[in-house]
């Protein structure tokens, strides 16, 4: 039996290369070969893989499979997967495993006529009227012209879709429940669930997170309408918590959304909260320690989003709320975590008073627990894929 696998891995944007590389590669059994794949304007992003192990430009599916061929790769694994890419997949030799890790968007988009995997109505109230409003003459006139350039192109790559999809071996999700909801379809049932190799090494001392008094509130992660900030900041607003900072992540996703967000809650004279947006990147070490000071973290997202976030609550003791139908609550409660819902836990008593110090070391060490079982059975994986090759 081989020691390693030729694994390439194939990525389009830098945010899905950084959580991979680390632990790939102190991996033992995966030989890691990594292609940024961009058809154009690839240069700006391409810089930001600066001072990192050598990443290949690929420009079109031809590279992707002649680099295939000549560096002999057992296993394909694609950091997110777009429609353009059911081409390519269609295309890769029948002897090369292929594992497609599900960030999100692809799983709960819409692309012409191609429907989302999980078609789940993402928005709420507030930020359904936001949606609606900013759907002027203009707009619905542009968007007309993308949605039949949309069609088209959906037309196409759907006669490529059908055998990518027989092609992939494994697929990776975010959360047990979107595998759950996927493995149920059809298309999808023959896929088998990838674990990949996780990293143990930073682990904090859960005796040092639990909080003596609230902290900061934290809205959100980022500046998509998917989080329902409006519907989030309106039921909190009439709580007496003026004297409470509240942090609101905007460093990323839509400019115009931001720009909404904020004038509307600068011009709404009834909102009396201590807003702060975070509009800058933070580095790494930097947004962890924010994490040391939120005692609340509230997210509105129903859609898988923000697990990143919700990690970092999960190994500071910060109590989380989450609506009921939330991929992320359920996926929690499943798991037996701590968390509360917004429906019913967001008031006045619940964010005066942050986790037990119980409650919250018992968080921490059942996330610790849960990286520690996906890690085992990320070895498991990579033998089941060992013995296939």
């Amino acid at each position: 039996m081989r020691r390693t696998i030729n694994l390439l891995h194939i990525v389009r944007e830098y945010k899905f290369y950084k959580p991979v590389s680390k632990n790939y590669e102190k991996s033992s059994y995966y030989n890691n070969l990594y292609l940024f794949y961009q058809q154009k304007d690839y240069n700006k992003e391409y810089l930001k893989f600066e001072n990192v192990k050598e990443v290949t430009i690929a420009d079109s599916s031809r590279f992707v499979l002649e680099f295939i061929d000549k560096n002999k790769v057992d296993a394909v694994f694609f950091h997110s997967v777009s429609v353009v890419d059911w081409k390519l997949i269609s295309k890769i030799p029948s002897n090369v495993v292929i594992i497609w890790w599900a960030w999100g968007y692809e799983l709960y988009s819409k692309y012409g006529v191609l429907q989302p995997f999980i078609n789940i109505n993402q928005y709420k109230k507030y930020t359904s009227e936001y949606l609606a409003y900013d759907n002027n003459m203009l707009k619905v006139a542009k968007e007309c012209i993308k949605s039949i350039a949309r069609f088209t192109k959906s037309l196409y790559y759907a006669n490529y879709k059908i055998k990518a999809l027989k092609n992939i071996n494994y697929i990776k999700t975010v959360t047990n429940v979107e595998f759950s909801i996927l493995h149920s379809i059809s298309s999808l049932s023959h896929m088998r669930n990838f674990h990949g190799p996780v990293d143990l090494s930073s682990r904090i001392n859960p005796l040092t997170i639990a909080f003596k008094k609230p902290g900061i509130i934290l809205i959100g992660n980022s500046a998509s309408a998917t989080n329902n900030h409006l519907d989030i900041i309106y039921k909190i607003n009439h709580l007496n918590i003026s004297d409470r900072k509240i942090i609101v992540p905007l460093s990323y996703g839509d400019t115009k959304y931001k720009v909404f967000l904020k004038n509307t809650i600068r011009n709404n004279p009834e909102i009396s909260l201590n807003i702060e947006y975070l509009e800058s990147f933070l580095d790494v070490d930097e947004y962890n320690n924010l994490f040391t000071r939120v005692s609340h973290a509230v997210f509105g997202v129903i859609r898988q989003q923000a697990m990143g976030n919700i990690r970092l609550c999960l190994l500071n003791g910060v109590k989380i709320f989450l609506f009921r139908e939330s991929i992320a609550y359920k996926e929690l409660k499943n798991k037996g975590y701590v968390v509360f819902s917004i429906e019913e836990d967001l008031n006045m008593a619940e964010l005066s008073q942050p986790l037990s110090k119980e409650e919250a070391i018992y968080n921490c060490n059942l996330k610790y627990d849960n990286l520690r079982e996906e890690n085992n059975l990320s070895i498991e994986t990579a033998k089941e894929i060992l013995n296939t090759l």
